[in-house]
């Protein structure tokens, strides 16, 4: 007879040990400050929008975060600055990667990054984007724009 019995243990039993309960149902309501990302089109007044959010965001975010976000609109930018007016099909899955990451970074970060993602709704205006390709290269310049703000206001 085996050790363990498969019977003793289910995914749906609650488990409360330590004075925590831990259930096979691990979602948990999300609070009212929660952020939950919406598609926002980018305002034409991009680079002035990331003038006025780096002034005080620029402490919430340090350079080497912000540079490998940078990095991975700068590969697709490279290959989308002339084309069609779809982006590829590669540069569409490269951007859901990219929105997946900045979604990780925010889970794992603390406040003031998790502020600096609201205030510049770098997934909101990314959401936006689609498969246009106008759209995606003002997106890469907004980020441009904030990465030379977080510099001018003060690089961590």
């Amino acid at each position: 007879m085996s050790a363990y019995k498969s019977s003793n243990y289910t995914s749906n039993q609650s488990y409360q040990g330590g004075g925590q309960r831990f259930s096979g149902d691990r979602t948990q309501p999300r609070g009212e400050s929660e952020y939950t990302p919406k598609a926002m089109p980018l305002p034409s007044d991009y680079v002035v929008k990331a003038e006025e959010i780096m002034r005080e965001c620029h402490r919430y975010i340090t350079s080497s975060k912000l540079r490998n976000i940078l990095s991975m609109v700068s590969d697709i930018y490279n290959s989308e600055r002339i084309g069609e007016d779809e982006l590829s099909e590669a540069s569409q899955n490269a951007l859901r990667m990219l929105q997946i990451r900045i979604v990780y970074e925010y889970g794992r970060n603390d406040d003031k990054f998790k502020s600096f993602i609201r205030e510049t709704h770098i997934l909101d205006h990314l959401l936006s984007v689609g498969s246009s390709r106008r759209k995606f290269i003002d997106y890469a310049h907004y980020l441009e724009a904030i990465v030379a703000y977080h510099k001018f206001y003060g690089d961590k």
